[in-house]
């Protein structure tokens, strides 16, 4: 919901823009009785914000 309203922002300044999203609860893996561990390191998704950001600024 959040994303939405920076993607339309950014195209009306007419800005890249982007957002790395994190799934904190997968109801579909409850559902089937698989496991759904919750892993609260943020190292990789930190990582990967940093990489986009290189990327949207063309430096990547």
């Amino acid at each position: 919901m959040e994303s939405s309203t920076l993607y339309i922002v950014a195209q009306v300044l007419r800005v890249r823009s982007g957002c790395v999203l994190s799934t904190v609860w997968n109801q579909e893996r409850a559902a089937k009785g698989l496991s759904n561990p919750e892993v609260h390191d943020t190292t990789l998704a930190i990582k990967t914000a940093v990489e986009a950001v290189r990327i949207l600024l063309g430096e990547s």
